[in-house]
C-alpha cells in the first residue's frame, strides 16, 4: 500500500509539471494606435526540473496568417536560462522560487537580425506576456501582449487540432 501511495504521489508530481494555456495575443504599433493582428494562442509547458529544462510548444499565427507550432527548449541554470531555436536564440532570467517561477524576462536575437525583449508573469492559472520587437536597425517596430488562462490537456489538444485545420480550410477557399 505504501508503494502505491508513493507511485500516486510521483505520478501526481509529473502531471503538475505540465501546464496548458489558451488566450489571445495582440500585436500593435509601438504607440498602440495601430493593431497589426490579434489571434488565438496556445502554450503547452513542461517543467523538467531533473534535467534543468523547460519545454514549450507554442501554437500561434505567423505574419502570413498561418497557424504554426514552434518547439522551444530552455536550458535552466539557477535562475538563468538560455534558448536556441531555428528562428532565434537568447537568454534570460526567471523570477521567484526555483521551479515555482512567477515570471521571467529575456532577450532573443532573431535569425534575420533584430531582437525580441520579453517580460512574462505566471500565476497558478495565468500566463501574461509583453514582447517588444526591435528591427536590425535598433528601432522598435511592434509591441505584442498576450493573456492566457489555464486549460485542460484535452481542451488544448482539441483547440490545437482545430487551429491547425483552419490553415488547410483557408487554402481550400
Amino acid at each position: 500500500m505504501r508503494l502505491l501511495s508513493v507511485l500516486v504521489l510521483f505520478i501526481g508530481n509529473l502531471a503538475a509539471a505540465q501546464e496548458y494555456y489558451l488566450g489571445q495575443e495582440t500585436m500593435k504599433s509601438p504607440d498602440g494606435s495601430l493593431v497589426f493582428m490579434t489571434y488565438t494562442k496556445l502554450v503547452h509547458r513542461i517543467y523538467d526540473e531533473e534535467n534543468s529544462k523547460i519545454e514549450e510548444e507554442v501554437v500561434y499565427k505567423d505574419p502570413q496568417g498561418t497557424y504554426v507550432v514552434d518547439q522551444v527548449l530552455l536550458d535552466v541554470s539557477g535562475h538563468e536560462f538560455e534558448v536556441s531555436t531555428p528562428n532565434f536564440s537568447g537568454s534570460g532570467r526567471l523570477f521567484g522560487q526555483a521551479w515555482a517561477w512567477t515570471g521571467g524576462q529575456a532577450e532573443f536575437l532573431l535569425e534575420g537580425g533584430g531582437k525580441i525583449l520579453s517580460l512574462d508573469f505566471y500565476t497558478e492559472d495565468q500566463l501574461n506576456s509583453v514582447y517588444e520587437l526591435w528591427n536590425a536597425g535598433g528601432e522598435l517596430e511592434a509591441v505584442s501582449t498576450s493573456s492566457l488562462v489555464s486549460i485542460s490537456m484535452d481542451d488544448y489538444d482539441a483547440l490545437k487540432s482545430m487551429l491547425l485545420r483552419t490553415n488547410s480550410n483557408s487554402r481550400d477557399n
